[in-house]
Order: structure tokens, then sequence, then C-alpha cells
């Protein structure tokens, strides 16, 4: 009888904490759209990283590509230097 009464009092225990925890979720949608909130926001945070890193990208490139174009140049003018010289 004693064992019964405590699996009893467990399963007491145990469905308190789900009713709890569910109790918890149920305000995690304030826009009711049916998404909980907690999910949207890591959503929204992930969309903001991957903008970031394709905007970290795009402007590596440009230095990337502004970097060449002054090493040619300085190259070009090398070469100008040199003919001049031999005249």
């Amino acid at each position: 009888m004693e064992k019964y009464k405590i699996d009893q009092d467990n399963a007491t225990k145990i469905t308190t904490a789900e009713i709890q925890a569910y109790k918890g979720s149920e305000d995690l949608d304030q826009n009711n759209n049916g998404i909980p909130d907690p999910m949207e926001i890591a959503q929204q945070a992930l969309a903001e990283r991957k903008q970031d890193s394709e905007d970290f990208v795009k402007k590596t490139e440009a230095d990337v590509k502004l970097r060449e174009q002054r090493l040619k140049k300085e190259i070009e003018d090398k070469k100008i230097s040199l003919e001049r010289e031999r005249m």
C-alpha cells in the first residue's frame, strides 16, 4: 500500500510539472501566429548573422579588388618610369 501511495505521489508530481511546463509555453506566442516567439527570435538572429556574413564577404571582396587595382597601377607606374629612364 505504501508503494502504491509513493507511485501515485510521483505521478501527481510529474503531471504537475508537465502542466507547469505547458502553462509557461502558452505565453510564448504573443502574436498568435502559431510559431513560438523564441523560435521567431532565433530565426531573426540567424537571418541577421547570415546578412552580416554576406556583408563581410562583399566588403572583403571589394577590399581585394581595390588592392589588385592599386597593385596594377603601381606596376604600370613602374613600367612607365622604366620607359622614361630608357629614353
